[in-house]
């Protein structure tokens, strides 16, 4: 297929070369001339499936344009720069490729339009931005048997004989609609579906309850050629416009009476306008009895990515990563590139305009929460649009049954009962060609859902969707396990799921037992940038970040040594200082940013106790430890970096110790749905009773309290950090320490054992526990 796609991509490139002349200045004329260069080679491969290759290309268009699928600029476009179109023309076997591999394939790529060139470059900017991450055929095939066996079931009409061939009256009036439908693949999945099991159903009349919806025309111009091929109709034009007028080139998220003439909506899918008022379409016309909705909708979140954007076309100003520096670079273009200025303009323009109308939008209400994500919003279109009897099947985020953010639109969904089943997924096996650490889910509305929902824990691999064993979870248990938000534990199998309720159903939880916590995040680089330089002087405080934290350690890395190139970049690394900071005094981290120190004592009315505890907020189930805490000095933090303040003293030392053992951090990893460790999963997470700090334990022949011990232990852990000297009043020294710890993992373990033994684990769970965080 590469080299199909190098073929088409040369093709392009060279016909657009000699069309603008070398100056592509006029940038958002040559994305439009792009876009119907693809049209018009798309519509001549497609036709292959309708078997009119041998058509004129000029009759081929015409065709597409009398069942609206291409626009009439299309068409002038061609005729306007015929010769060239032809003189640079792809071969034949190229465009003779399967259309759908083919497309996949073509938006893995960027076209990249500068002043005085253009060309493809592997970047995934447009494809990001309509979230355009199809789904392979043989898993759409699976969640669409699934989904329409326990559609069928619920609604008693399959047949009770052996063989299980459902009677085909009984689906004549279900419609199934794919709203992001990209090349088609849930919907001939469908096709699929009845061709194996409902005998005698007529393939032409299926082909007419097949809706979908897409930003993207060329993906609907070949999902209904695959449509028409699939049902043997390749030479029927009535049933090729019959299906054609069930398919729309628009945004469901955004709800409009008044459709756009299809020129408007092939401009703005050219120039990435797909939240334009314009690509509007009337999504209560798609709510009916009997539907079904199937699909994999994009996971985007909805905002103007700048760097993103500037990438493909302006390189420099994209590698620019302070905002207040790019904005300078920007507004330049205004005697360099004014097309590029103006075009990025629209852009945003469109983006804050979205943002206002969306909350307006007829069938959208719990998903509007926090920065808008586009597959929270899809879910509830789906749940609204299937209200009627219907049934849904869509892929999403795993965000959006685990993230605090989505608390109230998950609960909607558990308490209306609408949500009947999840299957949860790990991407390790790379289902999807997106980060391996993502996690996904297949969520189903409408089925029964009679004493709770039927959760799948833990699959890796698509065909675990037609064999995986569910647990049944009511309501109530995930109010225990979530009390403040409701939402479902990120736990791998059902054997995690019995321990996390077994461990809430015995213990406290983190916001009963310690209640005067202020959490908090202080300063954000982005948002206080004109308060912040990268120039220390005597007005300006350093501003510590959470790459400078490990467990027990305010030192673990530093910015000394390196380049402005290597501190300054974009995700850049700090340096691992070298030693142990138990055995010998590690220099204090060198810092990147200063804060003007009267700003910063503005913050010093809220957060005005003399220590933090901090903790790296960035971070991953994934990673070696998930939570990683220390106790620092009051002092300017950046994001990166959560922190809570708390009185008494002891608290904050008992909090440092719960948050640095394994066991609270196996249950962080329960809890956790994203990267970023909020309050908000802190505040959740089960620790036991004020009482069991009472109890004793024994050190080297001596016996403490476990608070006592454990604050003994944290000196020593501190020992060499002069900053914290404020802590150790009252606290206990272990005589002749350096004889029992060598290091401070030695320190840490005999911590980890008082913890343990305070959680009251059984062996098994505490090997359990353990065994999560072997390498």
């Amino acid at each position: 297929m590469s080299n199909q796609i190098h073929i088409i991509q040369n093709a392009i490139t060279t016909t657009i070369s000699e069309i603008f002349r070398g100056d592509f200045r006029r940038i958002c004329e040559v994305k439009k001339a792009v876009l119907h260069l693809e049209a018009i080679y798309f519509c001549h491969g497609t036709c292959y499936l309708l078997k009119r290759e041998n058509m004129p290309i000029k009759d081929q268009l015409a065709l597409y344009q009398r069942i609206e699928l291409i626009p009439q600029s299309t068409t002038e476009f061609f005729e306007n720069n015929r010769e060239c179109i032809i003189n640079n023309w792809p071969e034949e076997s190229a465009l003779a490729a399967k259309p759908e591999i083919l497309y996949d394939a073509l938006l893995a790529s960027e076209f990249c339009v500068q002043p005085e060139r253009v060309g493809y470059k592997i970047d995934k900017v447009s494809r990001d931005i309509a979230g355009a991450y199809y789904t392979s055929s043989d898993f759409s095939a699976q969640i669409t048997y699934r989904a329409l066996e326990s559609y069928m079931d619920r609604k008693r009409r399959r047949a009770i004989d052996s063989d299980s061939f459902a009677c085909c009256n009984e689906y004549e009036n279900i419609t199934f609609l794919d709203y992001s439908c990209g090349c088609g693949e849930f919907l001939l999945a469908v096709i699929q579906y009845f061709d194996n099991h409902v005998l005698g159903y007529s393939r032409k009349k299926l082909a007419t309850q097949l809706r979908g919806v897409d930003v993207n025309p060329i993906a609907l111009m070949i999902t209904i050629a695959r449509i028409v091929s699939a049902v043997e109709a390749e030479d029927d034009e009535n049933l090729l416009r019959e299906v054609a007028k069930n398919f729309i080139v628009g945004n469901p998220l955004l709800h409009s009476d008044k459709i756009a003439p299809l020129e408007v909506r092939f401009d703005n899918f050219a120039l990435n306008r797909l939240y334009a008022e314009t690509e509007g379409i009337n999504c209560l016309e798609l709510e009916q009895q009997n539907l079904v909705v199937l699909g994999n909708p994009p996971w985007e979140k909805l905002r103007f990515e700048e760097r993103a954007f500037f990438r493909p076309v302006c390189p420099a100003i994209s590698a620019i990563s302070q905002k207040n520096k790019r904005e300078k670079e920007i507004k330049k273009l205004a005697v360099n590139w004014l097309e590029l200025l103006e075009y990025y303009q629209l852009l945003q323009d469109d983006y804050a305009s979205v943002k206002k109308e969306i909350p307006k939008h007829p069938l959208l209400k719990v998903s509007l929460v926090g920065e808008l994500n586009t597959y929270a919003m899809f879910a509830e279109l789906a749940s609204r649009l299937t209200e009627k009897d219907g049934f849904a099947a869509i892929i999403v985020k795993s965000a959006l049954v685990t993230s605090t953010c989505y608390s109230s639109c998950f609960r909607h969904f558990v308490n209306q009962g609408s949500l009947s089943e999840m299957f949860l997924f790990d991407n390790r096996e790379k289902l999807f060609q997106i980060d391996s650490r993502e996690k996904f889910c297949v969520l189903f509305f409408g089925g029964e859902h009679a004493g709770g929902i039927k959760v799948h824990y833990g699959l890796t691999k698509q065909e675990q969707i037609l064999s995986s064993v569910p647990i049944n979870v009511t309501s109530e248990e995930l109010e225990l396990i979530n009390p403040e938000t409701g939402l479902l534990p990120n736990v791998a199998d059902s054997k995690e799921f019995s321990f996390l309720l077994r461990t809430h159903r015995s213990l406290s939880v983190f916001a009963k037992e310690f209640p005067k916590c202020h959490f908090g995040r202080l300063v954000h680089l982005t948002a206080h940038a004109e308060h912040i330089s990268t120039k220390s002087e005597k007005t300006r405080v350093p501003i510590y970040e959470g790459k400078f934290i490990e467990q027990y350690d305010n030192r673990f890395s530093t910015f000394a040594g390196m380049s402005a190139d290597e501190r300054y970049q974009a995700k850049a690394s700090a340096r691992r200082q070298p030693g142990d900071s138990f055995v010998a005094p590690k220099p204090a981290p060198e810092c990147r940013y200063f804060i003007d120190k009267k700003f910063w004592e503005s913050f010093l009315d809220r957060y005005d106790q003399p220590y933090s505890l901090c903790w790296r907020s960035l971070t991953s189930p994934t990673n070696q430890r998930t939570m990683i805490a220390s106790i620092i000095p009051s002092m300017p933090t950046c994001q990166s970096v959560q922190l809570l303040q708390t009185t008494p003293v002891e608290d904050l030392l008992m909090i440092l110790a719960l948050f640095n053992s394994k066991v609270f951090d196996f249950f962080v990893r329960l809890k956790m749905g994203g990267i970023d460790l909020t309050q908000s999963v802190v505040r959740q997470i089960p620790v036991p009773f004020r009482e069991a700090w009472n109890s004793m334990v024994t050190l080297h022949g001596v016996d403490y309290t476990a608070l006592d011990a454990v604050r003994a232990l944290e000196r020593l852990l501190y020992r060499n950090e002069p900053d914290l000297c404020g802590l150790w009043d009252g606290v206990p020294e272990i005589k002749s320490a350096d004889n029992y710890y060598k290091t401070a993992a030695d320190v840490r373990e005999e911590i980890d054992k008082i913890i343990f033994q305070m959680y009251g684990l059984t062996s098994a769970e505490e090997k359990m526990v353990r065994n999560s965080f072997k390498a």
